[in-house]
């Protein structure tokens, strides 16, 4: 797993800090890290304070919409690599069925070769029996026709 960095809400709120030091002229600010800076505030106008408070503000509300698209982009990701996976299995199962498919046709192709080669047989048969009826038929005539030969 990655080496988790500080969240970037974190980061820049540490920035305001510095920021609210430097140019609101905060009298001292502590950060995360322990660190204490300390100085005299000057005197600003109100609508510096005011304009550098919404520049703050507004920093901070940018920081907070980065770490938002981090976040949205980590989703993104997530899903991606879940659709991804989904799609390899979904092509496994599709080779998987062509070559049952595939099986299954030549199956089926020796089948219907078996059954040609038995209609093919089966009409020989069919013309070896008319051949025997054809002869069971004349079969008393000629019995007859014996006899009376012999008879004579």
């Amino acid at each position: 797993m990655p080496k988790q960095e500080p969240a970037l809400g974190n980061v820049l709120a540490e920035m305001v800090k510095l920021f609210r030091f430097k140019v609101l002229g905060a009298r001292s600010v502590t950060f995360a890290s322990g660190v204490r800076l300390s100085v005299m505030a000057a005197r600003k106008t109100r609508d510096e304070n005011n304009f550098h408070e919404a520049l703050s503000q507004l920093i901070l509300n940018q920081g907070l919409f980065v770490e938002q698209i981090a976040r949205t982009d980590q989703e993104r990701l997530e899903l991606q690599r879940r659709a991804d996976l989904h799609h390899r299995s979904i092509e496994a199962w599709q080779a998987e069925t062509k070559k049952e498919r595939e099986a299954m046709e030549a199956s089926q192709r020796k089948s219907e070769e078996r059954l040609l080669n038995i209609e093919k047989r089966l009409i020989g048969v069919e013309e070896r029996l008319k051949k025997v009826e054809t002869v069971l038929l004349q079969l008393p005539q000629t019995i007859r026709k014996e006899v009376a030969d012999k008879k004579n």
